[in-house]
Order: structure tokens, then sequence, then C-alpha cells
């Protein structure tokens, strides 16, 4: 084993935004993110570091935030590494996380993009020409073939189009590939988001992920809309260089696993709107996996959440689950037993809810007894005015008190089944060695 440190340095640019690093791990992995079997290394915030422990295998790096990511190609080696770098804006691609000896690859990434945006403006501009001066034909042609209708998937979604479309990926070296589906009047680039990136439940909607994404990629738009129960948000970006104006509609959707963005693109504002507009309409979601009943263990805790959950931070005794409806912290806190003298001050587990409700200050009715079970009940306000209503239940186990919160968008989301969740704690025992 080697140690991988990772320096995120300060910067403006998405500095709200926590960043999880990934390490390409075949045999432990159990995310796969852009193709890649990887695991979740930890989280870091804006102008934090951290180390850990990695293969000496050669691997793939991954740097994910809510608005931006970037890969970075680690080789074989048995010498620690130390990858440094921030989050930064590339014109014409977005935000990433810049590792320093990577500028390369970023300047490749971006001239890559924006020569493809470039090009395909210029295809455009041509073919309106050869358009004109045949107009004759080209309707007499579309009167008697009509191009039929053609499915694209891109993992769990698919769009239909229709046979002029091609397909390609706009760049794969160092950033995840961005599908592009394209024919001579417009292009459509696909974009995900899997919603395992999102630890807290201020994005849990399609809307929330919509509103968030015009935020925090400072999109000069009229603000999202709706049309048919579709989202999307219009939008213009110019590339100096070319001196070429594309101009956007982007539409927002939510699967099973992840949020999703179609970016549809063209040379002339409002060209072809009601045809894409339709395309967008076609846009529908593979079924969701059967879901199973999952253990989730940490030291003498267990809790039988489902396969739907996956573990998004593990961070100072605080563990966060998230599914696509529902974010479960799990808090390791301090030591239970006679020994401390917690038994005594603490007789009762309402005991010591009730000390935990004041020290953390939350907003709440006192605790609550369900089928053994104790608990509290407390709506948290963001600062956009969005509300959270958090189900939070307290154990004790032989080494130490837990607390399990479970997060909903409203009271009565899920209460059925996060109770069923609470019911399925339980702790282990330690069992005294035979002499």
């Amino acid at each position: 084993m080697r140690k991988l440190t990772v320096i995120r340095n300060k910067s403006n640019t998405a500095r709200f935004s926590s960043m999880r690093v990934f390490a390409e791990d075949e045999e432990n992995g159990n995310i796969n993110l852009y193709g890649v079997k990887c695991r979740l290394l930890g989280t870091l915030k804006n102008g934090a570091s951290a180390t850990y422990e990695i293969s000496e295998k050669s691997a793939e790096i991954l740097f994910v935030g809510s608005s931006f990511s970037w890969k970075h190609d680690l080789p074989e080696g048995e010498e620690d590494v130390v990858l440094e770098g921030e989050v930064v804006s590339i014109s014409g691609v977005g935000r990433a996380f810049a590792v320093k000896g990577d500028e390369s690859q970023i300047e490749e990434v971006s001239q890559r993009i924006r020569s493809k945006n470039t090009k395909r403006s210029t295809l455009i501009r041509v073919l309106a020409i050869l358009l004109v001066c045949a107009a004759v034909g080209i309707t007499l042609f579309r009167v008697f073939r009509k191009n039929k209708p053609k499915d694209f998937t891109f993992g769990e979604l698919t769009v239909t189009l229709d046979e002029s479309f091609r397909t390609e990926s706009v760049d794969a070296a160092h950033a995840p590939a961005i599908p592009e589906v394209y024919n001579s009047d417009y292009s459509m680039f696909v974009y995900e988001y899997p919603i395992i990136f999102y630890s807290g439940l201020e994005i849990i909607t399609v809307k929330d992920f919509a509103l968030h994404f015009i935020e925090s990629n400072s999109l000069e738009c009229d603000g999202l809309k709706e049309e048919n129960g579709l989202l999307y948000c219009e939008h213009e970006h110019y590339f100096e260089e070319y001196n070429d104006t594309q101009y956007y509609v982007s539409f927002f959707y939510k699967g099973n696993e992840s949020f999703w963005m179609l970016d549809f693109s063209t040379h002339e504002p409002g060209a072809h709107r009601g045809e894409i507009t339709e395309r967008a309409s076609t846009v529908r979601f593979a079924e969701r996996a059967a879901i199973e009943a999952k253990d989730m263990s940490i030291e003498e805790f267990t809790i039988t959440l489902n396969t739907g959950f996956e573990l998004v931070s593990a961070e100072d005794d605080e563990y966060i689950y998230r599914n696509s409806d529902m974010v479960v912290y799990v808090y390791k806190m301090g030591p239970s037993g006679k020994e401390y003298g917690t038994d005594m001050m603490f007789p009762t587990m309402a005991d010591y809810a009730q000390t935990i409700i004041e020290a953390w200050e939350l907003e709440c009715d006192g605790t609550k007894e369900k089928d053994g079970l104790t608990y509290c009940e407390y709506t948290y306000i963001y600062e956009d005015s969005s509300t959270l209503h958090f189900t939070s239940f307290f154990f004790k186990g032989e080494k130490n008190y837990w607390i399990v919160e479970f997060g909903t968008r409203s009271a009565v989301d899920q209460r059925d089944e996060i109770f069923g969740y609470a019911r399925s704690v339980r702790f282990t025992h330690a069992v005294a060695a035979i002499k």
C-alpha cells in the first residue's frame, strides 16, 4: 500500500461544494462512476486536505463535486503521492478540479470541446447555404422519405431521436466523457450527475437539482421554466476566440440513480424549438433494479437498509447513506456503560435524547416513544427557505451511544419505512475469551 495525499486549495469557484475523492478499485470497489469501478476515499471541503491509503497499482483518481468533476491517471508505483489542485472554471467545459501538472490536459479538453462547437456551427452554416440552393429538391426528398425514429440510450436514460443523428463522446481523456448526439440541425449533449454525489437533502427533487445547477454554474438565463411537465432553462454562450455564439435549451430529469441534463445546442436562438421540445419529452428511464435488504455495519452497530442506499461519506464518526429520496445520518456518539458513569448520568434513553436535543438546539416537541424506540422530530430550514423533515432515533450499544437521523421532504414521507429501518438496528456484544 502507499499513501495518497489530496490538497484542495481554497478557491471562489464552487467554494460551498464538497468534493468526493474516489479511487479505481476493481477488487473492492462498490460504486461505478463513468464506467470505472471505484471506492470512496473521503470528502474534502474547500481548503481542506487528507491522506488516504491506496493500492500500488495504476489507477484513476476521480474528483467529483455537485457541479464539477475530473479524473487523474495515477501510474503504478510504491512511493507516496501528493495531488494538489483547486476547482476552476474552464471555457467551454464548465468546472473541474484542476490538479497541478494536468494543465496541458485541461487545455486539450477545453480546446477539443470548443473546436467541436465551432466546427458544428460552421457545418450548420455551410449546410444552410446548400439547403437554400437545393430547397426544392430537399423538400421533395423529405416528402417521400422521412427519417425513422431511433432510440439512444445512456445508462438508465433513453431518448428517441431519428436515424439522421450520429453519436460520439466529446472528451474522454481526463474528464468524464460527455456523449454528444447530433445531426445537421442541432446537437444534444448528455450530462449525468449520480444522486449519491449529493449527501444532503437540499437537492432531492429534479427542481432542486435544476435550480442548484443554474446557480452553481452561473447560467445567465431567465430562470427555470416549465412546459408540458418538462423543466428547462434557455441560455447562450459566446466563444470569444471563434467569434461564435451557441444557444442552449437545457432540460432536467431525475432517474432512479442519477439526475440528468440534456443540452440542446443550436446556432440560432429558438431554432427547431418545437422539435427539440418534442424530443425532450420522449425521455424515459429503465426500471429500477430489484431492491433487496442490505445490512450496513459500523463497529458494534448494524442497521438494515436496502441495496438502493450508498455510503456517500464517512468522516469523524459521521456516516451518511443516500438513496434517491432519503438521506440517513448515523452518528457514533460518546461511550456508554457503568465504567464511564453514563448509566448514572442517563438512566433512560429519553434522558440521553433530551440532553442531545438541548445540546444540538433542536427545535422539536421533546422526545417521543413508539415500538420501544426513543425519537424526536424536527424541521430544518435551509438558507434558500426550503425545509426538510428529520426523524432522529437514539440508541445505546454496549460501547457507545448512537443516533440515526432520517431526512425526508415532509413528515409523512416514507414514515412506515423509516420506523422499519429504525426497528432493524441491533448491536453485537463482546464475548469474553475462555481461558
